[in-house]
Order: C-alpha cells, then sequence, then structure tokens
C-alpha cells in the first residue's frame, strides 16, 4: 500500500485526489492501494502548494462530487451514528445528542451552524473544495459522481492506464438516493438547496 506524506498526491500512479468528504473518496483510494490520510480532505491551495508546479499540473487532477440532498443526509445519519465520538465534529454530535434533534429539527439546527467553518467538515459545502480561494474554480481533469461510482472509478483507472475494478460501495450507491430523499419533506428540502445552492451549481446537479 502506498503512503502518501499528505494529500492524495500519487508519484506512483501520478495522480492529485481531492477527497471531498462523504463521496466515497476512501473506496476511491483503497481501490488504488494508496493509505488513507486524515489530511485528504485538505483544500486545493493547500494541495496545491505541496505538490508543487510540476506535479500540480502533470498529474491527473480527480475529485469526486455527490447530490448535496443525499450527501447531506448521509453526513447527518453517520454523525448521529457515532454518537459524540470523532475529531471535530464533537460539538454537533453532542448538540445532536443533548437537544435530541430529529432530521427537520437538525435541518433547522444546520441554518445557524451555516456554513460549518468550525466543525462539521462533512457538512461543508462542496465547492469549498471545486474551487481556490479568489472564487476561480479548480481545473480538474475529471469530476466523478457518487451515483455512477463504479463507472466513474472504472473511467480514472483507465485514464491511469490500469485495468478495470469492482467497487461493493458503487453496488450500494445505486438505490441510496430514494432512501435518503424519503428524510426530507418540501421545506426541509428547500432549506437544504438554499444552503447548498452554488454546489448544485458547480457541481452540476440542478
Amino acid at each position: 500500500m502506498e503512503e502518501t506524506p499528505y494529500p492524495c498526491v500519487s508519484n506512483k500512479h501520478k495522480l492529485i485526489f481531492i477527497h471531498i468528504p462523504k463521496t466515497a473518496g476512501t473506496s476511491f483510494v483503497n481501490s488504488l492501494g494508496i493509505a488513507h490520510s486524515s489530511s485528504f480532505h485538505n483544500h486545493p491551495e493547500a494541495v496545491r502548494k505541496f505538490a508543487g508546479y510540476r506535479r500540480w499540473n502533470g498529474f491527473l487532477k480527480v475529485t469526486f462530487v455527490r447530490n448535496p440532498l443525499t450527501r447531506f443526509v448521509s453526513a447527518w445519519l453517520y454523525n448521529i451514528s457515532q454518537g459524540e465520538k470523532g475529531i471535530g465534529l464533537k460539538g454537533i454530535r453532542k448538540d445532536a445528542h443533548r437537544i435530541g434533534l430529529d432530521f427537520p429539527a437538525f435541518v433547522e439546527y444546520a441554518e445557524m451552524r451555516w456554513p460549518f467553518e468550525n466543525d462539521g467538515l462533512h457538512f461543508r459545502p462542496q465547492s469549498r473544495w471545486l474551487t481556490y480561494k479568489d472564487g476561480s474554480q479548480v481545473e480538474y481533469d475529471f469530476v466523478g459522481r457518487y451515483e455512477r461510482l463504479e463507472s466513474d472509478v472504472n473511467t480514472v483507472w483507465k485514464l491511469l492506464g490500469l485495468d478495470g475494478i469492482s467497487l461493493p460501495h458503487a453496488r450500494k450507491s445505486r438505490s441510496v438516493y430514494s432512501d435518503h430523499m424519503s428524510y426530507y419533506n418540501k421545506h426541509t428540502e428547500k432549506v437544504v438547496r438554499r444552503l447548498y445552492a452554488k454546489d448544485f451549481e458547480l457541481a452540476g446537479y440542478l
């Protein structure tokens, strides 16, 4: 397994992977035999600085995105199931368990905590990883989608000159959309759409 000392800059595969939380990025790097690191969620600007000009402009730059509605539910389910464990999410988890937040109540809570700058990594907008600090878009070579995870991972493998792969996580992703959408009512969907409006635009989920 390849160890990467910082974000996923793989010299072996000539790959730079920017990991947006809750988009199956761990499954992707595991498929390539790359050790996962907590620093994989770094901002592209920090990754660009670490990689240097030659690698940033010469390696294949990849990320994966996800429908903001299902990503929000996935993040909520994950953090509720984790209780008060974990790093960087303790405030949200403690509040959720102390107040007893169900999903509609958590959506209202999210409005107050938006945009989760101090904690709530999994709830931060995907636009954080799709743009530089000046607002310009990151020049990715390939942006995959969680909703077609297996086919898009295979596309990346082919771009890297590798054979295809089957991901167990990918088969699960096919049925998750309807399950996650069942948590919404008209009001909560409207709120989350408003909070993540930029994600819908940049990631093409209009």
